[in-house]
């Protein structure tokens, strides 16, 4: 993995001074989703959340591991403190109240302690452990979901120039064929309607150019987000639509659904799981815990500090301690009642999430059928219109024919071929989507 990012980052180091000497950047589909996976803040940010709760879990296992401290205290007495005796208590005159103890006070001391038997440790661990589950499933989600995106934004583009290509060259054909009505018009061969028909139907098709144009460049600015490119970068896709929807291979029917790799149901299943541990972690509550603990001090007093006659007094304590829980004021009871309904509320959402995205797929599969049905019928199409539109030039070079049937063709001609292009579009977009919603593994 190391190797990949180091190498796509070398890529786009390259890539940018390259592009911005040739003024374009070649790129396939494959090279496109590859650095969006790489440099893609949103999929950065995931596998940053990764790695912080790694070091969550971390954390609470460090829970387990035996707690080392040291304690220097130093004591100024600027009155000595005071003892009560009772009178007599060492003879005749004895007693009362008597001063003791030196103006100056040491103390040092050293001490462990370790739990021996904790379950509320052992459950955070375990929770712990589920965060991190969800947090790479939700990182793998968002590489699914960067996947997807980019592939339509290629798809956009792809659309967008094909459909720009459709026009400019309809566009193209109803110029020479003003041009030709013009020169007609000055012989007296057509009237000034026909000129005028001519005309508009050219004009028709500008506004059509301008969308597409528009549409290219939204499509553009998008995968350069995507992609963290700079936008003066211009970006030539080498991969085209009909390769693509020939490559592209689709087994699936309807009834067989497989969401066992849904990333949103293995994000609810992993939502439940901490639900669950959660629950446990409270139950914890209300068992005994045992640890142990040891200590060492040592402490000296003087009325002066010459600390190379200091007298020091040690002392070591050893101890095994049990926690009890007896009453907590019925809190945790109604912890546990919370933890429960949200994990009955967790079952039933994801049930329903499920039914929904069996539908989906389903919705996809026959999206599917449609769009492969409209490609043969729009190929077809497409071939009936170029040569409708041959016939009717023809007829109307010869005088045969009209410049209505000759502008209906040529818009039949232009349908045609945008029909196509959308329809090879929506194939490849429903492909896109079933890949998303299957959760398919992004193979980089």
């Amino acid at each position: 993995m190391k190797k990949q990012i180091l190498l796509v980052v070398t890529s786009l180091v390259l890539l940018v001074p390259a592009a911005q000497a040739q003024k374009e950047a070649p790129l396939t589909l494959a090279e496109a989703t590859t650095i969006a996976l790489n440099s893609n803040p949103t999929v950065m940010i995931a596998n940053m959340e990764v790695e912080r709760v790694e070091y969550v879990l971390k954390e609470s296992k460090s829970a387990l591991i035996p707690t080392i401290k040291a304690d220097l205290s130093y004591n100024h007495n600027i009155s000595l403190p005071v003892m009560f005796m009772p009178e007599g208590v060492f003879g005749p005159g004895s007693g009362g109240a008597t001063r003791m103890g030196f103006k100056n006070g040491f103390n040092g001391s050293v001490s462990a302690s370790t739990p021996l038997y904790m379950p509320t440790i052992y459950r955070s661990i375990a929770l712990s452990k589920e965060q991190l589950a969800l947090a790479v499933e939700s990182a793998r989600a968002s590489k699914i979901n960067m996947v997807y995106e980019v592939e339509n934004s290629y798809y956009a583009i792809l659309l967008a120039e094909a459909s720009l290509k459709v026009l400019l060259q309809n566009k193209e054909l109803m110029q020479a064929t003003v041009t030709d009505v013009e020169n007609k018009f000055k012989q007296g061969v057509v009237s000034e309607y026909d000129l005028l028909t001519a005309q508009v139907q050219l004009q028709n098709v500008l506004p059509l150019i301008e969308s597409a144009r528009a549409s290219l460049k939204r499509a553009n600015y998008m995968i350069k987000v995507l992609l963290s490119l700079p936008q003066e970068i211009h970006i030539l896709l080498t991969d085209k639509f009909v390769d693509i929807s020939n490559k592209s291979t689709f087994a699936h029917e309807s009834g067989n659904i497989d969401l066992s790799s849904n990333s949103d149901l293995r994000v609810m299943e992993h939502n439940i799981n901490m639900w669950e541990h959660q629950y446990k972690l409270s139950r914890a509550n209300r068992i005994p815990t045992i640890f142990a603990s040891i200590s060492l001090t040592s402490q000296t007093q003087s009325d002066d500090l010459n600390f190379s006659k200091f007298q020091w007094s040690e002392s070591s304590v050893l101890g095994v301690g049990v926690s009890i829980p007896i009453f907590a004021g019925l809190k945790n009871n109604h912890k546990d009642s919370q933890i429960k309904n949200s994990i009955k509320q967790s079952k039933l959402q994801m049930q329903y999430m499920s039914d929904n995205l069996t539908a989906q797929a389903n919705s996809i599969i026959d999206d599917v059928v449609s769009a492969r049905e409209q490609i043969l019928t729009n190929t077809e199409a497409v071939k009936l219109a170029k040569k409708a539109n041959e016939i009717s030039a023809t007829r109307f070079k010869v005088g045969a024919g009209t410049i209505l049937e000759l502008n209906s063709s040529q818009m039949a001609l232009i349908q045609a071929e945008l029909s196509l292009n959308q329809s090879i579009y929506s194939l490849l977009a429903a492909f896109s989507s079933y890949d998303k919603l299957m959760g398919s593994e992004v193979n980089q």
